[in-house]
């Protein structure tokens, strides 16, 4: 995980019911992140057709880069926070409290992230988080 990290896959899966003309809105989002499958890897794959289906009914890239340093705290608080390290204050692999005080902090005493945004903006909409390293709650807004 101290590797290299690439930001493989943005799947998001619309459920579309819009009639011509439209403003077209999604009724669900799907995020989908791997963290250390490099990107050439699945550029390459042959035998990952449920990846490979999300890709073509989502959105991906291949251009993504990591924050600096790269490393998985500092950059899964770039992607939740949606700012860059000097901002959140997240700099080492296995943060839990920012290092660096950050430019701002929510109700719950870090900086915001999309979950506090969608709490605050749809307070009935479903959310969650689902991961199997720590790290991610330390920099996800798990109070909203």
């Amino acid at each position: 995980m101290r590797k290299t990290f690439f930001w493989l896959l943005v799947a998001a899966l619309f459920t579309l019911s819009c009639s011509p003309g439209e403003q077209k809105k999604a009724g669900h989002v799907l995020f989908i992140g791997i963290d250390g499958w490099s990107s050439e890897c699945v550029r390459v794959a042959e035998d990952i057709p449920n990846i490979r289906s999300l890709m073509e009914n989502g959105s991906y890239t291949y251009a993504k880069r990591s924050v600096m340093p790269s490393a998985s705290a500092i950059n899964w608080a770039t992607i939740f926070m949606g700012i860059p390290t000097e901002m959140h204050g997240y700099n080492e692999w296995n943060s839990r409290k920012p290092a660096i005080t950050p430019i701002s902090v929510s109700e719950h005493g870090m900086p915001e992230t999309i979950y506090t945004l969608i709490r605050r903006q749809h307070p009935e909409a479903e959310t969650g988080c689902l991961f199997n390293w720590n790290g991610i709650g330390y920099v996800t807004d798990t109070l909203a």
